[in-house]
């Protein structure tokens, strides 16, 4: 499990009701960025990270509880009301394939020597 945190940052930057603005899918994208993320109340759409949630699909999971309340919460701010508090909670994604990794270098072949 990881630990993802939504800071005020992700708050003044996310966008109302954006799926991939949010600040859940920011907070989610600082800390996987291999990944793009869709983010909803009901579900997170993990995708490759060059693909800005319009490309290939890797996985699907539940919006743990925490992210859930802030996003309704998010969603329903006005700018009269103070804004919701920074959160934390936890996502286990270590199963998720992605392509966007970088491999090292092959290892230089050894030749006999002659």
């Amino acid at each position: 499990m990881t630990t993802v945190t939504i800071t005020k940052t992700d708050i003044d930057y996310g966008v109302h009701a954006h799926c991939q603005r949010c600040p859940g899918a920011l907070a989610l994208t600082r800390t996987f960025p291999q990944f793009s993320f869709s983010v909803t109340p009901n579900l997170i759409t993990v995708h490759d990270a060059d693909s800005d949630g319009h490309g290939d699909i890797l996985a699907i999971c539940r919006t743990p509880p925490a992210l859930a309340r802030f996003i309704k919460a998010f969603d329903g701010w006005m700018a009269d009301q103070p804004a919701p508090e920074p959160i934390s909670f936890e996502i286990d994604l270590s199963g998720v394939p992605h392509r966007n990794v970088i491999n090292p270098l092959p290892e230089k072949r050894r030749t006999a020597a002659k």
